[in-house]
């Protein structure tokens, strides 16, 4: 009678690997094992398995496998051809990416999720040989004016198998010309984050009539904040006090364009236990203002803060930064000291 476990024994390009098996159906993750250089079907699998019967001889099995190991993937960043601009204005310009996997294979380049040949959807075939180097979409003709979506994969047929890519998407393409409405462009992509972490988010506003405009901030549509930019790549640093369903905006202050986008923001728990006999300790709970957090003074131990003019930090923000509170998802109040992004606060305590 063969027993409910056995062994196995994989045998992968010359290199063994073991797994503890049972009765019925089991599995086994090779890809990782294999070797995606090797020509033709050049990676050999060979399986033993084993099954005690309860007798002087065990039930072993074999079986061997000869496989081709594809590891296609595509590498490319949005190159902008209008000199240093970060637009298009050309009628027509060219898209490199770098194509991988060593397999004959087709990439595909679409826009705004529209798949019109010859306007918002290309293919270009690539040979084997080609893969690994650099790859062009010559010719490419210009879109409407205004920002859009590219989208960009590649295709494979391996052993009658069709392999593709993750797609990679960018949102930053803006095209000018012929027209009169402001563009927004902002290239972020991350839906997730945590609490109390700072934000880069890239935009760029092109005014067509003139060299700068006036960009608008919202959380949760409340507006945070506002400032005029050029035609240049700028970034909003948002520190995220917030957490759960987060909805961050970026609009001109004319309305003409607006981006919105969700963020699930994880909470980060700031629930520390005390610890027992320190030499001081500094607990939001403590202070009722930031007078009183600039004053702190424990046994000679003080704070001191960024002043952007003896230091090279910006000015201590005491409206957004300092003595903060947010209301809990029970109701409840919690304070804490927020040191934002590009300023310092320094405990002035000798730990040896």
């Amino acid at each position: 009678m063969i027993s409910e476990e056995g062994s196995a024994t994989w045998l992968i390009n010359g290199k063994k690997y073991y797994q503890k098996v049972k009765n019925g159906r089991n599995s086994f993750k090779v890809d990782e094992y294999l070797d995606p250089t090797l020509d033709g079907d050049g990676n050999k699998i060979y399986l033993t398995v084993t099954m005690s019967t309860g007798g002087d001889i065990d039930d072993t099995q074999t079986k061997t496998w000869y496989v081709k190991a594809v590891d296609l993937a595509l590498e490319w960043e949005w190159k902008y051809t209008d000199g240093d601009k970060l637009y298009i204005s050309n009628d027509t310009y060219d898209l490199g990416f770098v194509p991988y996997g060593g397999v004959d294979c087709i990439a595909h380049l679409i826009f705004d999720d529209s798949k019109v040949p010859g306007e918002t959807y290309f293919t270009k075939e690539i040979k084997a040989s080609s893969t690994g180097d650099t790859i062009y979409f010559n010719g490419l003709p210009r879109l409407d004016y205004g920002s859009h979506t590219a989208e960009m994969y590649l295709t494979a047929e391996v052993n009658g198998i069709t392999y593709q890519t993750k797609p990679s998407i960018f949102n930053e393409i803006t095209f000018i010309g012929n027209g009169t409405k402001t563009i927004l462009t902002v290239p972020y992509y991350n839906t997730m984050a945590s609490q109390y972490d700072t934000l880069n988010i890239p935009f760029l506003v092109y005014d067509p009539d003139q060299e700068s405009c006036e960009v608008v901030f919202l959380v949760n549509d409340i507006e945070v904040g506002r400032d005029t930019y050029d035609r240049t790549l700028h970034n909003w640093p948002y520190t995220l006090t917030e957490y759960g369903s987060v909805k961050l905006t970026i609009q001109t202050a004319n309305n003409e364009d607006a981006v919105s986008f969700d963020l699930v923001v994880n909470e980060l728990d700031l629930d520390v236990e005390e610890v027992p006999n320190a030499d001081f300790s500094l607990k939001a709970n403590n202070f009722s203002s930031n007078n009183e957090i600039r004053n702190f003074n424990y046994k000679g131990i003080t704070l001191t803060f960024s002043d952007g003019v003896n230091d090279e930090f910006k000015p201590f923000d005491w409206d957004k930064g300092g003595l903060q509170t947010e209301t809990l998802a029970d109701g409840s109040i919690r304070k804490y000291i927020c040191v934002r992004q590009g300023t310092r606060m320094t405990i002035n305590y000798n730990l040896f």
